[in-house]
């Protein structure tokens, strides 16, 4: 992620959640990864396998949510920072890739 808008605080520890139908993914946070890129541009450096059963039709939508690293509430659940929606058509030639995605606040 890069330009990603900072918590008030500045003690994010981003992560990524992938979503493709029913199926789930979710990454490690950043601090935890071997990508540290820090709050407001994380680098996850994991991969994720999700099987599509309708490339046509679905799309993996991607959500980065703050995970605050200090917090003074108990069991916080984690804010959304970013997402994005990408169709899977687009990706059917080159099933294995590297890309930027335009994040929406």
């Amino acid at each position: 992620g890069e330009g990603l808008q900072r918590p008030l605080l500045g003690f994010a520890d981003p992560k990524v959640r992938l979503t493709l139908g029913d199926q789930e993914a979710v990454s490690k946070p950043d601090s935890q990864t071997s990508g540290k890129g820090g709050a407001s541009s994380p680098i996850w450096n994991e991969s994720f396998e999700l099987r599509c059963t309708s490339p046509a039709l679905n799309t993996l939508d991607i959500i980065v949510e703050e995970t605050a690293r200090f917090s003074w509430r108990p069991n916080s659940e984690a804010q959304q920072i970013a997402t994005a929606s990408v169709p899977i058509a687009g990706l059917i030639k080159r099933p294995r890739q590297q890309m930027k995605v335009r994040m929406d606040p």
